[in-house]
């Protein structure tokens, strides 16, 4: 998935970031991913400028954050038992795989929104 967002010029010139070199592009992908899954996949061309704006920004946390944290979780085991073998499994798709940073900047831009 090619990022119309953010590549790592703009990381490191811009933002500033602190991810090594040859990780950037890696951790960058990933964010895109989780960040337009949160956003039922309207992070594409099409997007006002400002939405753009803030976009970038929120990609680049999370980036930071996937870098730190690692990329994905397929989810926290929440009870189980023995004698039925029995297992209970959060979903992988929540939002504790987000930077709260991010979070907050994809909220503020309505893509998060399940109806626009």
């Amino acid at each position: 998935m090619p990022n119309l967002f953010i590549d790592v010029t703009y990381y490191t010139d811009i933002y500033k970031g602190k991810i090594p070199p040859l990780e950037i592009e890696a951790n960058l992908e990933i964010a895109l991913i989780q960040c337009n899954d949160i956003c039922y996949g309207r992070i594409k061309e099409g997007i006002s400028d400002a939405t753009v704006l803030t976009v970038k920004k929120a990609l680049c946390y999370q980036a930071d954050y996937v870098y730190k944290n690692g990329g994905a979780d397929a989810g926290t085991i929440t009870g189980w038992s023995v004698e039925g073998l029995s297992i209970s499994q959060e979903s992988g798709n929540s939002r504790r795989n987000i930077s709260e940073y991010a979070y907050l900047l994809l909220k503020s831009t309505n893509l998060l929104t399940r109806i626009l």
